[in-house]
């Protein structure tokens, strides 16, 4: 891989192109692709990167140095190769790039872990919504308890963050009478919430501080 990995946005772009990249091989259980160059990936960004390749039907992948049952797939046996390049991320993101102001930016798609919500807590600490935006973080209850006692939750209901919990971005029913256009740093997000039999609402893709920066004064 050439491209430079590091935000969780990019770890799912990092699916979205690898899992488009594979779909066209008529894989029985999809494609099971082998990633090298990716260094220090958190959990949530290994959770990144496999919600965008099941949206392509790839239901397992391995990471060289980070998952050790790559040293179980047999030499010789990888069928096809893809190189990731900068270019490509950066097509991808401008192909989910904003064309207007969204009303509502949600994270959490799988739903956010206690690092996560560290890192909105740090990102809106001390700041207010702008007029007539919303900010969404969908976690579980269990992680809300966590936060509400790591002082977290404080923090974002201080900034009007609504925390959401138990169910996913993606379902969730948005009133369309408010909501025209969702942003997000989830490209799962991204492709289902405006699927015609989920919301059929248009979604963006950013990275997270600049959906703050979208939402916050």
């Amino acid at each position: 891989m050439d491209a430079a990995i590091d935000e969780y946005s990019d770890y799912s772009i990092l699916g979205e192109i690898v899992g488009k990249g594979f779909s066209k091989h008529s894989f029985a259980f999809g494609a099971i692709p082998v990633f090298r160059g990716i260094s220090n990936p958190r959990p949530q960004d290994l959770k990144a990167l496999g919600a965008a390749l099941a949206s392509f039907g790839t239901q397992l992948y391995h990471v060289e140095g980070i998952t050790p049952e790559q040293d179980l797939i047999p030499k010789g046996t990888i069928e096809d190769s893809l190189t990731v390049t900068p270019d490509m991320v950066k097509e991808t993101y401008e192909r989910f790039r904003p064309t207007e102001p969204a009303d509502i930016a949600v994270i959490g798609c799988p739903n956010a872990n206690l690092e996560e919500i560290a890192a909105v807590a740090k990102l809106v600490r001390g700041r207010t919504l702008k007029t007539d935006k919303e900010f969404w973080l969908f976690s579980s209850g269990a992680q809300k308890a966590i936060a509400d006692k790591s002082g977290y939750l404080k923090v974002l209901n201080a900034a009007g963050v609504k925390f959401v919990t138990d169910t996913c971005p993606e379902v969730f029913k948005y009133d369309k009478d408010r909501f025209k256009s969702v942003l997000t740093n989830s490209i799962k997000a991204a492709h289902y919430i405006p699927a015609p039999s989920l919301n059929g609402i248009p979604t963006y893709l950013l990275p997270l501080k600049e959906c703050v920066e979208a939402m916050f004064q």
